[in-house]
């Protein structure tokens, strides 16, 4: 949150929450709260993984932005809610009243309970839960686990073959994404295909 010399395309009451919120977030000490208590694995590793040599180049809302692809606007207003440093009902005036939102980003749903794959309201997979879960779905559990990122580190305590083989399985009649094995099979991904 620059002050430079041209207008705020927002009211006063709006600047100010932006701006505060921005003060509260923008020191180190709150940088690695976000790092260590918001970020995840995986934002870590896209920053770099290191705190140290990201803060000086980024600060807080810029590895916000980097990580999310949000604007610094939303980004100051996400970490702050994040971080405490604003109730919910302050977080979506603000993100009202900038008229920034996210974007829409689509993740696979795994329902356990019925053994289904979805992707929206779609049914991409039926995966049979078994009371031992089978490889298959031990991959799905991880995804769900965390959130659906684009990468988790892999569940499965096989060889390469044998994940090869769940892999080639899981992907058997999916036609909206695709699971591949990742650093060797230390990781596995999903994709939109």
């Amino acid at each position: 949150m620059s002050s430079d010399s041209a207008p705020s395309p927002w009211p006063p009451d709006v600047l100010e929450a932006l701006q505060t919120a921005y003060g509260r977030i923008e020191p180190l000490t709150a940088a690695e709260r976000l790092w260590h208590r918001v970020f995840t694995d995986e934002d870590r590793l896209q920053l770099g993984g290191d705190l140290t040599e990201c803060y000086p180049r980024l600060g807080t809302v810029g590895m916000w932005v980097h990580v999310r692809h949000v604007s610094p606007e939303r980004a100051v207003v996400e970490v702050a809610r994040a971080l405490n440093f604003l109730d919910e009902a302050t977080a979506e005036w603000l993100l009202r009243e900038i008229g920034d939102q996210p974007p829409q980003i689509e993740r696979p749903f795994w329902n356990r309970a019925n053994g289904e794959l979805l992707w929206g309201d779609q049914v991409i997979r039926f995966i049979r839960v078994l009371r031992e879960p089978s490889n298959i779905q031990r991959i799905v559990d991880a995804f769900q686990q965390a959130g659906w990122p684009s990468r988790v580190d892999n569940p499965l305590t096989l060889g390469q073959q044998q994940l090869h083989q769940a892999l080639r399985s899981l992907n058997q009649r999916l036609e909206v994404i695709y699971f591949r094995s990742q650093e060797g099979g230390l990781a596995i991904t999903w994709e939109r295909r």
